[in-house]
């Protein structure tokens, strides 16, 4: 072991990357108290203070984000399931088309759970990139499936238990929102030429506003906007706009004989949730 690139402890498990002495990156895991077993040591080997080649899913356990290089390939991002055990490419699904493609993610050495996982079905990463304004890619079933927005979003936020999406068009200046479907719709705020930051209330609930702050090129004064969905969503939401959402579909998660599975708002629905997906958390054996 040459150096230690990063630690975790998630899940009651430790994982550990780390460069060896022929400047290979490899992942381990403990199997014990005394026991470390390797996961890949494939990892992608490029140097940066922010980013790093794994995220560990702080909310789904066995649940693993890496950046791999495999021999004559470039840097792909792949998903585990299982702790490891096996690792498939992350794809990515483009606006109004059917193709499906490979795709390598910004993994944050330090994750912030408000941007990256908001809820714990819905993961947000940007891709890495060097254009000038790198698409946000989202995915609303715990890392499995991704798609792209259907244009450039900065910082883009998630409220209301997931049921919520909202963000700034980079260029346009333009907030855009959605219900967590494939349609999106336009509030027309601000000029082209305005500076517009976004604070999502930090809270450990994803909550249902959003404080904006614009301050034009060349004027000492900014205007502060404050977005609050719960003025349009104009009923509580009933036992029918909930679903019970696990991170495997088919087989379910089972994790130290327990399967994980929470409550969610179903994608599309317009209504103030009532209930959170903490407290209907919910353990089963298996």
């Amino acid at each position: 072991m040459k150096e230690i690139n990063k630690f975790t402890y998630a899940h009651s498990k430790y994982y550990i990357v780390f460069t060896t002495k022929h400047n290979t990156k490899c992942l381990f895991t403990n199997i014990d108290d005394t026991t470390f077993v390797e996961i890949t040591c494939e990892l992608d080997t490029t140097k940066s203070i922010v980013m790093c080649p794994v995220v560990i899913h702080p909310y789904i356990p066995g649940f693993i984000f890496a950046n791999i290089k495999k021999e004559s390939q470039s840097v792909i991002t792949y998903i585990s399931t299982n702790n490891g055990k096996d690792f498939v490419p992350v794809k990515v699904s483009k606006p109004h088309t059917k193709s499906h493609d490979v795709i390598a993610l910004n993994l944050p050495c330090e994750i912030d759970l408000q941007m990256n996982f908001p809820v714990p079905w819905i993961s947000v990463f940007r891709e890495k990139c060097t254009g000038k304004f790198p698409d946000e890619i989202v995915s609303i079933d715990g890392g499995i499936t991704w798609s792209i927005t259907p244009f450039p979003i900065y910082r883009i936020s998630v409220l209301h238990q997931g049921g919520i999406f909202i963000g700034i068009h980079p260029s346009l200046k333009k907030v855009m929102y959605s219900f967590g479907s494939r349609d999106w719709y336009i509030w027309d705020f601000f000029y082209p030429d305005e500076n517009i930051r976004v604070f999502a209330h930090n809270s450990y609930k994803p909550s249902t506003y959003l404080n904006l702050i614009a301050t034009k090129s060349g004027e000492p004064n900014s205007v502060f906007i404050y977005l609050d969905f719960s003025n349009i969503l104009n009923r509580k939401c009933l036992d029918d706009d909930y679903e019970i959402w696990s991170p495997l579909k088919n087989e379910g998660l089972c994790w130290n004989g327990r399967k994980i599975e929470f409550l969610r708002i179903k994608p599309n629905t317009y209504c103030f949730a009532n209930k959170t997906y903490d407290v209907q958390k919910i353990f089963k054996l298996c």
